[in-house]
Formats: structure tokens, C-alpha cells, sequence
């Protein structure tokens, strides 16, 4: 969107901005930064291609990554938030010296006070379930379904055990993976401990 990449050089010269940041949207506002001659510019990469996310080969226009490449020029630093998401820029010939790995912030402390029995309560978990937890997004990559299976062999021998998996499942290949994953979970008899 050209009309992004304008309206961020128009703010730039008009707050006379020393640094930029990018997270998801890059190459508009990077490259309206560069027209504004700003002289920092940080695109901060968070996730793989789509192509390794949905577990599926590369399409062509993939391959070229013509964004991803030219948001990497235009970038001063390229923040990658895992050694993964490095490799996957460093094979498209981005320099190494461009990227710095640094995973994504937590925030650690608490606006209020939550009672561990309060949230096992709302999750319909004793206070003498072990409850194993994964977090992620419902994709054939994070591997849920070897995890469920796994699980379903070591629940079999301690029956405090429950496993938690929170995520999205909204995507179409989401949807489809997730229910995959419910067929296993219910062949696998783990309904109420998964």
C-alpha cells in the first residue's frame, strides 16, 4: 500500500523521526521511512513463511520473499525473534550482520493478583491435576499431534496428568489441523484430560 508508505514519510519529515520500528506491516512504512531519510531503520520479523507455518512446499512467489527481501534492504537492523526465523533470512541472502536474533518479549508482572485455585477452577482443574500446558497456534509445525499421542501414552500411567493446549484455530488451515487433532484426541480415549 503506497498510500502507507506516504503518509509515514509525511509524518517522519514532519516529526523529524530518528528511528523506526516494524513489526507486521514492513515494507510500506520502511520504505516511506527511507524516502524521509530516517536514519534507524528496524523491521522486527516474528514469524516464519506462511509455507512453514502451514507445513506445505514453498510456492514460487514465496520462494522470491520479494517483500520480505526488500524490507530487509531497506531495514538498518532486522530483529528475528528466533534462530529459525534467521536461518529462513539468511537463505534469501540476507547478511548476517543485518540480523539479530532477540525472542519475543513476556511481560512478566501482573496488574492484579490471579489465585492459581481460581484459574484451575475456571479451567475445571483440581488442585492435584498436573496440568501440562503448550501454547501456540493450531498448525501441523508445533507438533500437537505428536504431543497428544505422547501424552495419551504417559496419562495412561498417573491419572492426575491433563493437558492444555492454548491457541488459535481460526484460519482455514488452523480449522482443519485442529480437527484433525480432536479426532486423535477422541480415538485416543483423552476427551477429559486433554
Amino acid at each position: 500500500d503506497w498510500r502507507a508508505a506516504i503518509r509515514v514519510h509525511r509524518l517522519c519529515r514532519r516529526l523529524g523521526g530518528d528511528i523506526l520500528v516494524c513489526e507486521n506491516i514492513h515494507l510500506p512504512p520502511l520504505a516511506g521511512a527511507v524516502a524521509a531519510r530516517v536514519p534507524v531503520r528496524v523491521w522486527i520479523k516474528r514469524a516464519m513463511n506462511a509455507s512453514f507455518e502451514e507445513n506445505r512446499k514453498t510456492r514460487f512467489k514465496e520462494r522470491l520473499a520479494f517483500s520480505t527481501r526488500i524490507s530487509c534492504w531497506l531495514a538498518t537492523r532486522v530483529i528475528a525473534v528466533s534462530g529459525a526465523v534467521k536461518k529462513e533470512l539468511r537463505e534469501l541472502s540476507i547478511p548476517d550482520r543485518k540480523i539479530t536474533v532477540c525472542p519475543n518479549p513476556r511481560r512478566l508482572e501482573r496488574t492484579e493478583e490471579i489465585s492459581r485455585h481460581s484459574v484451575r477452577q475456571a479451567l475445571g482443574y483440581s488442585e492435584s491435576d498436573v496440568i501440562i500446558t503448550s501454547v501456540g497456534r493450531a498448525v501441523e509445525v508445533k507438533g500437537w499431534d505428536l504431543l497428544v499421542r505422547a501424552f495419551a501414552k504417559i496419562a495412561a500411567g498417573d491419572a492426575r496428568l491433563k493437558l492444555c493446549l492454548i491457541g488459535s484455530f481460526e484460519s482455514p488451515s488452523e480449522r482443519a489441523f485442529y480437527g484433525k487433532l480432536r479426532t486423535e484426541i477422541v480415538s485416543l480415549k483423552m476427551e477429559e484430560r486433554i
